[in-house]
């Protein structure tokens, strides 16, 4: 969810343990990013939605692409303009910020084994740590175990 370019999603199936169902993205420029990157040879099994995730439903999304196969995880990267120093800093009173609940609704639905979620470091302080706080506790409700850090790219 929330692919972008497909950083995410690459960098999993290049661990050569998971695989690449479905990328979902709603921007132009970053599904034909995807698209492009798939006719180069990556993400070649996955299948690229570009829609409004919104208007989406994980029962749809499961019966059109996933069959009976079972989902290990979820990974995306929410709009983190609403929350970025560079960004509105608004929160969840800018449209963006409240998409981070429709990645959270759809782990509770399809409940995978993990969900990874990434975001810019002041998520976590934004509104006096009220928005990570209830991301956490939506999760926690849900039955995972939550893990919630800044990491930096660098060491990776």
């Amino acid at each position: 969810m929330f692919s972008g370019a497909g950083g995410l999603d690459l960098g999993f199936e290049l661990t050569n343990r998971f695989e690449t169902l479905v990328a979902i993205e709603y921007e132009k420029q970053f599904a034909e990013t995807l698209r492009k990157n798939k006719s180069n040879g990556y993400l070649s099994n996955a299948s690229i939605v570009e829609e409004d995730i919104r208007g989406l439903t994980p029962q749809f999304i499961s019966s059109k692409y996933f069959g009976d196969r079972c989902i290990d995880g979820i990974i995306g990267g929410p709009p983190c303009e609403a929350f970025s120093v560079f960004g509105s800093r608004k929160g969840l009173d800018d449209p963006r910020g409240m998409l981070i609940f429709e990645f959270i609704r759809w782990v509770k639905e399809i409940q995978p084994r993990f969900a990874l979620m990434e975001n810019v470091p002041p998520l976590m302080t934004i509104q006096d740590g009220a928005v990570i706080n209830q991301i956490n506790n939506e999760l926690i409700d849900s039955g995972y175990f939550v893990d919630c850090k800044v990491l930096n790219a660098a060491d990776f």
